[in-house]
Parts: structure tokens; sequence; C-alpha cells
């Protein structure tokens, strides 16, 4: 029987990047090379599944409904793996600037999936759930690595673009200071 799942994802502001989106039109090589930087603040995000009839999502963003494009998308991929339908509403708080360039969509993506995993109760890994973020992210156009970034936490280095998993992230060794 799916419940609820809670998780929390920080953001991560990129620095410096290079799209390198046209050297694959497969989402999960598809990427940016770059650097930045992953902060405290971040996407808090609860999500509760019920039996339905038919699917349906209803996103809540700081409280009032709102289409939360990625986070659907998210969900959308995991009730496909799951193979059912519910009913399923996400609740988001993000604690830091939304279109400021924090990554709050990446912060999303990953925060939902792991919560929507726990939710529908489907076997997947950290890998898994960053992989179906990294997609969602790519196919709705609203990242290219910050999912990577994210995952891996820090101050990195992407190297090589793509998927949690396929990507290569390199990181800094700085004190927390």
């Amino acid at each position: 029987m799916p419940g609820v799942g809670k998780a929390f994802a920080p953001c991560a502001i990129s620095s410096f990047f290079e799209p390198i989106g046209a050297v694959s039109d497969e989402p999960l090589k598809r990427g940016a090379r770059g650097g930045g930087f992953v902060i405290d603040k971040g996407v808090y995000v609860e999500v509760e599944v019920s039996e339905s009839d038919r699917a349906s999502i209803k996103t809540l963003l700081n409280g009032e409904e709102h289409d939360s494009f990625v986070a659907r998308r998210v969900v959308k991929k995991m009730m496909e793996l799951k193979g059912d339908v519910y009913h399923v509403v996400v609740r988001q708080r993000v604690d830091a600037p939304i279109g400021a360039g924090c990554g709050t969509s990446g912060a999303s993506a990953v925060a939902v999936g792991l919560a929507a995993a726990r939710a529908l109760r489907l076997p997947l890994t950290y890998l898994g759930v960053g992989r179906i973020a990294h997609v969602s992210e790519v196919e709705c156009g609203t990242g290219l690595g910050t999912v990577i970034g994210v995952m891996t936490g820090g101050v990195g280095l992407v190297v090589e673009p793509g998927a949690p998993g396929i990507g290569v992230v390199d990181r800094l060794l700085v004190d927390d200071d």
C-alpha cells in the first residue's frame, strides 16, 4: 500500500558551465561541464500517495497550488515504473530564491524523486532516483547538470556531463568555513 515519503535536497549554484546537450540525443548523456557549489538552503518535500482509479498529480509550492512541472514529470515517471495509477500530492517548501540561479528545480527533482520512491515503495537506489531526476530536468528544459551536483555535494567540478552514474564529478577539498 502506498503512503507518504519525505526528503530534502540542497540547492546548488553553478559558477560556470559549458552546455554539452548537442553531444547526445539520449537525455542520460546530456548535460554540462562546469563547476559550482551546494548551499545549505534547499527543497523540503512531502509526497502523499493514495489509491485511485485514475492518475492525478497535485503540486503545492510553499503552501500554494502551483504547476511544478518538473515535480510532476518525476512523479509520472515513477508511477510508470510502479505500473499503476495513484492520486499524488506533492508538497514542496523551497527556502532558496526560485528563478535566481540557485538550482531549485534540480533540488526539487532530487527531493521529489526520493520522497516519491519512498511513498510508492519503489525499490530504487540513490543513483536510480538521480537518473530519473536528471532526465526529468533535461526533458523539461530546466537544467543540464544541477542534479549531479546536488547529489554529489560540496564544491564540485563536472568534468564529464550526464546523469548520476554517467557524468563524472570531482570535488574540491575545502574547509567548511
